[in-house]
């Protein structure tokens, strides 16, 4: 977890490549609300790069059922 000036966050890591991101804690919330999450992993999906301020950080693309 960690503490920005205009957002907070935590880090997550790949599992393939130990590459760490960040991602918002908005976007974690969202993300945990809809996807299953198994055992603190999300399943493979897409993500997109996204911005808070002058922070950067990851989210998944989550796209609505039609």
């Amino acid at each position: 977890m960690y503490s920005g000036r205009s957002a907070k966050g935590a880090c997550v890591t790949d599992k393939n490549t130990g590459k760490e991101y960040h991602m918002f804690m908005t976007d974690l919330i969202k993300a945990m609300r809809a996807l299953t999450v198994d055992k603190g992993v999300f399943p493979v999906m897409e993500w997109e790069a996204c911005k808070r301020g002058m922070n950067y950080g990851i989210r998944p693309v989550l796209t609505a059922k039609k």
